[in-house]
Protein backbone atom coordinates (compact mmCIF):
# COMPACT_ATOMS: atom_id res chain seq x y z
CA UNK A 1 0.00 0.00 0.00
CA UNK A 2 2.83 2.41 0.88
CA UNK A 3 4.57 1.74 -2.42
CA UNK A 4 1.42 2.34 -4.46
CA UNK A 5 0.52 5.56 -2.63
CA UNK A 6 4.10 6.76 -3.14
CA UNK A 7 3.68 6.21 -6.89
CA UNK A 8 0.39 8.13 -6.81
CA UNK A 9 2.11 11.00 -5.01
CA UNK A 10 4.95 11.07 -7.57
CA UNK A 11 2.40 11.10 -10.38
CA UNK A 12 0.65 14.09 -8.80
CA UNK A 13 -2.50 12.15 -7.99
CA UNK A 14 -2.38 12.74 -4.22
CA UNK A 15 -0.56 15.11 -1.87
CA UNK A 16 2.18 13.85 0.44
CA UNK A 17 -0.06 14.20 3.49
CA UNK A 18 -2.91 12.36 1.80
CA UNK A 19 -0.56 9.59 0.61
CA UNK A 20 0.45 8.93 4.22
CA UNK A 21 -3.19 8.68 5.31
CA UNK A 22 -4.13 6.43 2.39
CA UNK A 23 -1.25 4.05 3.06
CA UNK A 24 -2.56 3.49 6.60
CA UNK A 25 -6.25 2.96 5.76
CA UNK A 26 -7.34 -0.08 3.77
CA UNK A 27 -10.74 1.44 2.90
CA UNK A 28 -9.16 4.68 1.62
CA UNK A 29 -6.56 2.67 -0.29
CA UNK A 30 -9.24 0.52 -1.92
CA UNK A 31 -11.27 3.57 -2.97
CA UNK A 32 -8.19 5.27 -4.41
CA UNK A 33 -7.17 2.06 -6.19
CA UNK A 34 -10.50 2.09 -8.03
CA UNK A 35 -10.26 5.79 -8.89
CA UNK A 36 -6.60 5.39 -9.94
CA UNK A 37 -7.83 3.66 -13.10
CA UNK A 38 -8.86 7.14 -14.29
CA UNK A 39 -6.42 9.78 -15.58
CA UNK A 40 -4.48 11.68 -12.88
CA UNK A 41 -6.58 14.84 -13.29
CA UNK A 42 -9.83 12.96 -12.64
CA UNK A 43 -8.26 11.04 -9.76
CA UNK A 44 -7.35 14.36 -8.09
CA UNK A 45 -10.67 15.94 -8.97
CA UNK A 46 -12.74 13.12 -7.49
CA UNK A 47 -10.68 12.59 -4.34
CA UNK A 48 -9.38 16.04 -3.38
CA UNK A 49 -12.11 18.54 -2.47
CA UNK A 50 -9.69 21.50 -2.43
CA UNK A 51 -8.36 20.63 -5.90
CA UNK A 52 -11.89 20.18 -7.30
CA UNK A 53 -13.07 23.45 -5.73
CA UNK A 54 -10.10 25.33 -7.22
CA UNK A 55 -10.65 23.88 -10.71
CA UNK A 56 -14.38 24.60 -10.65
CA UNK A 57 -13.69 28.13 -9.42
CA UNK A 58 -11.24 28.64 -12.30
CA UNK A 59 -13.95 27.55 -14.75
CA UNK A 60 -17.04 29.24 -13.32
CA UNK A 61 -15.95 32.09 -11.00
CA UNK A 62 -12.59 33.42 -12.15
CA UNK A 63 -13.75 34.45 -15.66
CA UNK A 64 -16.49 36.66 -14.18
CA UNK A 65 -14.03 38.26 -11.75
CA UNK A 66 -11.59 38.84 -14.61
CA UNK A 67 -14.29 40.37 -16.81
CA UNK A 68 -15.28 42.97 -14.24
CA UNK A 69 -11.83 43.80 -12.80
CA UNK A 70 -9.23 45.59 -14.90
CA UNK A 71 -6.56 45.00 -12.23
CA UNK A 72 -7.17 41.24 -12.20
CA UNK A 73 -7.00 41.10 -16.01
CA UNK A 74 -3.70 42.98 -16.01
CA UNK A 75 -2.29 40.71 -13.30
CA UNK A 76 -3.48 37.70 -15.32
CA UNK A 77 -1.55 38.98 -18.34
CA UNK A 78 1.54 39.71 -16.23
CA UNK A 79 1.38 36.18 -14.80
CA UNK A 80 1.14 34.72 -18.31
CA UNK A 81 4.12 36.85 -19.38
CA UNK A 82 6.16 35.65 -16.39
CA UNK A 83 5.30 32.04 -17.22
CA UNK A 84 6.19 32.64 -20.88
CA UNK A 85 9.54 34.14 -19.92
CA UNK A 86 10.26 31.25 -17.56
CA UNK A 87 9.53 28.72 -20.32
CA UNK A 88 11.44 30.78 -22.94
CA UNK A 89 8.31 31.31 -25.01
CA UNK A 90 8.39 35.11 -24.66
CA UNK A 91 11.60 37.10 -24.92
CA UNK A 92 12.47 39.71 -22.32
CA UNK A 93 12.10 42.49 -24.91
CA UNK A 94 8.62 41.29 -25.97
CA UNK A 95 7.55 41.02 -22.33
CA UNK A 96 8.75 44.56 -21.63
CA UNK A 97 6.92 45.88 -24.72
CA UNK A 98 3.67 44.18 -23.73
CA UNK A 99 4.01 45.34 -20.12
CA UNK A 100 4.57 48.93 -21.22
CA UNK A 101 1.42 48.79 -23.39
CA UNK A 102 -0.80 47.00 -20.86
CA UNK A 103 -3.08 50.01 -20.29
CA UNK A 104 -3.72 50.68 -23.98
CA UNK A 105 -7.35 50.25 -25.07
CA UNK A 106 -6.49 47.60 -27.68
CA UNK A 107 -4.73 45.42 -25.06
CA UNK A 108 -7.63 45.91 -22.64
CA UNK A 109 -10.12 44.91 -25.35
CA UNK A 110 -7.98 41.86 -26.13
CA UNK A 111 -7.95 40.84 -22.47
CA UNK A 112 -11.73 41.28 -22.25
CA UNK A 113 -12.14 39.14 -25.35
CA UNK A 114 -9.92 36.43 -23.86
CA UNK A 115 -12.10 36.42 -20.74
CA UNK A 116 -15.25 36.14 -22.87
CA UNK A 117 -13.61 33.20 -24.62
CA UNK A 118 -13.03 31.54 -21.22
CA UNK A 119 -16.62 32.27 -20.20
CA UNK A 120 -18.03 30.70 -23.37
CA UNK A 121 -15.72 27.65 -23.31
CA UNK A 122 -18.21 25.38 -21.47
CA UNK A 123 -21.21 26.50 -23.57
CA UNK A 124 -20.81 23.67 -26.10
CA UNK A 125 -20.63 20.99 -23.42
CA UNK A 126 -23.64 22.46 -21.60
CA UNK A 127 -25.73 22.66 -24.77
CA UNK A 128 -24.89 19.14 -25.96
CA UNK A 129 -25.28 17.81 -22.40
CA UNK A 130 -28.78 19.32 -22.32
CA UNK A 131 -29.56 17.84 -25.75
CA UNK A 132 -28.32 14.42 -24.59
CA UNK A 133 -30.38 14.64 -21.40
CA UNK A 134 -33.46 15.69 -23.38
CA UNK A 135 -32.97 12.83 -25.86
CA UNK A 136 -32.72 10.25 -23.10
CA UNK A 137 -35.81 11.66 -21.35
CA UNK A 138 -37.99 11.59 -24.50
CA UNK A 139 -36.92 7.99 -25.23
CA UNK A 140 -37.85 6.09 -22.05
CA UNK A 141 -37.79 2.81 -23.98
CA UNK A 142 -33.96 2.89 -24.02
CA UNK A 143 -32.14 0.60 -21.62
CA UNK A 144 -29.63 2.20 -19.24
CA UNK A 145 -26.74 1.10 -21.47
CA UNK A 146 -28.42 2.45 -24.60
CA UNK A 147 -29.29 5.71 -22.84
CA UNK A 148 -25.70 6.17 -21.67
CA UNK A 149 -24.41 5.36 -25.16
CA UNK A 150 -26.83 7.85 -26.72
CA UNK A 151 -25.91 10.56 -24.20
CA UNK A 152 -22.16 10.13 -24.65
CA UNK A 153 -22.60 9.82 -28.42
CA UNK A 154 -24.36 13.19 -28.48
CA UNK A 155 -21.59 14.66 -26.30
CA UNK A 156 -18.97 13.27 -28.72
CA UNK A 157 -20.78 14.80 -31.68
CA UNK A 158 -20.66 18.13 -29.85
CA UNK A 159 -16.87 17.89 -29.71
CA UNK A 160 -16.38 17.24 -33.43
CA UNK A 161 -18.89 19.55 -35.08
CA UNK A 162 -17.03 22.35 -36.89
CA UNK A 163 -19.35 25.11 -35.68
CA UNK A 164 -20.27 24.77 -32.04
CA UNK A 165 -22.62 26.75 -29.79
CA UNK A 166 -19.54 28.16 -28.02
CA UNK A 167 -18.02 29.37 -31.27
CA UNK A 168 -21.35 30.93 -32.25
CA UNK A 169 -21.38 32.83 -28.92
CA UNK A 170 -17.84 34.09 -29.55
CA UNK A 171 -18.78 35.08 -33.10
CA UNK A 172 -21.80 37.02 -31.87
CA UNK A 173 -19.61 38.75 -29.27
CA UNK A 174 -17.02 39.88 -31.83
CA UNK A 175 -19.74 40.91 -34.28
CA UNK A 176 -21.32 42.98 -31.52
CA UNK A 177 -17.95 44.61 -30.81
CA UNK A 178 -17.44 45.42 -34.48
CA UNK A 179 -20.88 47.01 -34.68
CA UNK A 180 -20.41 48.87 -31.39
CA UNK A 181 -17.00 50.23 -32.43
CA UNK A 182 -18.10 50.75 -36.04
CA UNK A 183 -14.77 49.22 -36.95
CA UNK A 184 -15.05 46.23 -39.25
CA UNK A 185 -11.42 46.39 -40.42
CA UNK A 186 -9.90 45.42 -37.07
CA UNK A 187 -12.47 42.64 -36.50
CA UNK A 188 -12.52 41.08 -39.99
CA UNK A 189 -10.46 38.04 -38.92
CA UNK A 190 -12.57 37.46 -35.81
Amino acid sequence: MAEKTMLWHRAGRVTEEKARKISQCIVCFTCHSIVSLLPAFLHCFLTDFTFAKEKLSNIFVKPFKLYFSKNLREQWLLDMLAEGKKNHIVSDEDAETITSQISEPYIQRYLNSMVVHLMTAPVTQLVFGAIGYWYVKVHPELTKTEALAAFWGIMAIGQIVPISPGSICRGLYTTGLAIYDRNFKDYNIA
